[in-house]
C-alpha cells in the first residue's frame, strides 16, 4: 500500500482473492474457478489506487507529478518482472525448450505489447508460462496514459465533469465491443482474432476506469463515517453486486460475455468493494483482513508474475496431475514470492525512497 495514501483495509484480502482465483483456475479448475474475473477484479483495484494516489497528492501539493508516479511504478513493477522473465528463460535452457522462444515474442513480453502479440500471432514463441504478461501490458498502457489524461483536466474542469468524461469513454469502450462482436463478426474470425476482446487495451481498459470512477465519486476511504452509519444500504448493495457478478459468471453466452460482462462486473464491483473497506464489523471484513489473506496480498505480484512457470515446473519435476499442480505449485509459488516480496520487492521499495 503506497504510504502517501495510508492503509486501506481489506485490499490486500481482495488482491489475494484476485491471485488465488487465477492460480486455481490454471491448475485444473478453470471449468468452476473464474480466473478472468481475478483478472477483472486487479484492474479494478488497480484504477481505483491510482487515481487515489494521484488525487490526493493534487490536493497535498497542488499538482501531480508524471515524474515520481513514473518512478514508484517502475520501482514496483519492473525488479520482479525481468527477474522473473530471467529465472523462467534459465529454467527453459534446462529444460531444452529454448528454441521455443523467438525474438518477436520474447520482445512483445518484455516491452509490454504481449496483448496484441498473443491477437495477432498467438502465444507461439513466448516465453513459456508467461502469457499472463499480457494483463500487465494493460496495465502498463493505462499507467502511461491515464496520469497524463488527469494531469489534463483536474484543474480545467470538477471532479463532477471529469467523471462524466470518464463515464463517456467507459461508454466508448462499450460501444467499441459490441461494434467489434456484432459488426466485424468477430466471433467467427481465426482463433487469435477470437481473444480481441478479452486480451486488447483498447477493449480491457475500462475496468480501469470503473476503479477511476470510484476514486473520484465514491471514494470508502473519504466517506467511511457517512458510509458506517447507513451500513443496511450498504450490505443490500453487497447482496446485489455479489448477484451480478454471479450473473455474469454463469450466463454463458458468448456474445454478453465478450461486450457487457465487464461493464456488469465493473458496476458490481462498487458496493462490493465499499463493503469490504468499510464494514469492519462483518465476517468478510475479518477474513479479507486476516493474517493469511493479508500475506497473500503482500506477495501477489511476484506470485502472480511466477506461478504459471512453477506449476509447470512441478509438473515436470513430478507429473502431471492435480495434486502436483494444486500443492506442489502452490508451494513452489509461495516459496518463490515470499523471497521476492523481502528481498526484490521490499529492498527495491526502500532503495526508491533512499534515492527520489
Amino acid at each position: 500500500m503506497n504510504k502517501e495514501i495510508g492503509y486501506i483495509p481489506s485490499l490486500n484480502g481482495v488482491r489475494a482473492l484476485a491471485v488465488l482465483l487465477v492460480f486455481f483456475s490454471h491448475t485444473g479448475f478453470s471449468h468452476i474457478v473464474p480466473g478472468g474475473l481475478g483478472v477483472t477484479i486487479f484492474f479494478f483495484l488497480s484504477g481505483y489506487l491510482i487515481t487515489t494516489l494521484l488525487v490526493d497528492e493534487q490536493k497535498k501539493t497542488g499538482s501531480i507529478s508524471l515524474k515520481n508516479f513514473y518512478i514508484r511504478r517502475i520501482y514496483r513493477l519492473f525488479p520482479p518482472l525481468y527477474i522473473v522473465i530471467i529465472a523462467t528463460i534459465l529454467i527453459t535452457i534446462v529444460k531444452g525448450d529454448i528454441s521455443y522462444i523467438n525474438i518477436g515474442g520474447f520482445l512483445s513480453q518484455i516491452l509490454h505489447y504481449s496483448n496484441y502479440y498473443i491477437i495477432f500471432v498467438g502465444k507461439e514463441g513466448m516465453i513459456p508460462g508467461l502469457g499472463i504478461l499480457w494483463s500487465l501490458a494493460v496495465e502498463e498502457h493505462f499507467y502511461l496514459f491515464f496520469p497524463l489524461f488527469l494531469l489534463f483536466f483536474i484543474k480545467k474542469i470538477s471532479t463532477k465533469n471529469l467523471v462524466f468524461l470518464i463515464v463517456l469513454i467507459i461508454l466508448a469502450v462499450n460501444a467499441w465491443r459490441l461494434i467489434l462482436v456484432l459488426n466485424f463478426d468477430i466471433l467467427s474470425l481465426r482463433d487469435q482474432l477470437y481473444h480481441y476482446t478479452y486480451y486488447a487495451t483498447d477493449t480491457r481498459f475500462d475496468s480501469l476506469l470503473y476503479g477511476c470512477v470510484m476514486a473520484l465519486i465514491l471514494n470508502p476511504i473519504h466517506m467511511t463515517k457517512k458510509v458506517n452509519n447507513n451500513s443496511l444500504l450498504i450490505k443490500v448493495g453487497m447482496l446485489l453486486g455479489t448477484t451480478l457478478i454471479l450473473f455474469t459468471l454463469l450466463y454463458r453466452d458468448i456474445i454478453f460475455r465478450e461486450t457487457i460482462r465487464y461493464s456488469i462486473q465493473g458496476i458490481a464491483m462498487f458496493p462490493i468493494f465499499y463493503y469490504l473497506i468499510t464494514q469492519n464489523k462483518s465476517l468478510l471484513y475479518k477474513l479479507f483482513n486476516s493474517q493469511f489473506m493479508s500475506f497473500i496480498g503482500k506477495i501477489s505480484y511476484s506470485f502472480y508474475l511466477s506461478h504459471y512457470v512453477l506449476i509447470y515446473l512441478a509438473q515436470s519435476l513430478f507429473g502431471d496431475t492435480l495434486l502436483v499442480k494444486n500443492i506442489i505449485g502452490l508451494l513452489f509459488t509461495l516459496l518463490f514470492s515470499t523471497f521476492m516480496y523481502y528481498f526484490v520487492e521490499k529492498r527495491f521499495a526502500l532503495l526508491r525512497k533512499k534515492l527520489h
